[in-house]
């Protein structure tokens, strides 16, 4: 449960939903850096894991 709520920000809807926002400049850019934020964050961690288990191949 946990974890599917931490990765809303990864989600594709979410981000379509933020485009919402697009009337409001200043709140869509704040809620797009998040956004962009998350995502990297999990980019990287996602991409480390990955990379562990193909070395250990």
């Amino acid at each position: 449960m946990r974890k599917s709520i931490a990765l809303i920000p990864t989600d594709t809807g979410t981000l379509c939903w933020s485009f919402a926002l697009w009337g409001l400049p200043a709140v869509f850019a704040a809620v797009y850096a998040v956004l962009f934020a998350v995502n990297a964050v999990y980019a990287a961690v996602s991409m480390r894991r990955k990379y562990r288990k193909l070395r250990a191949l």
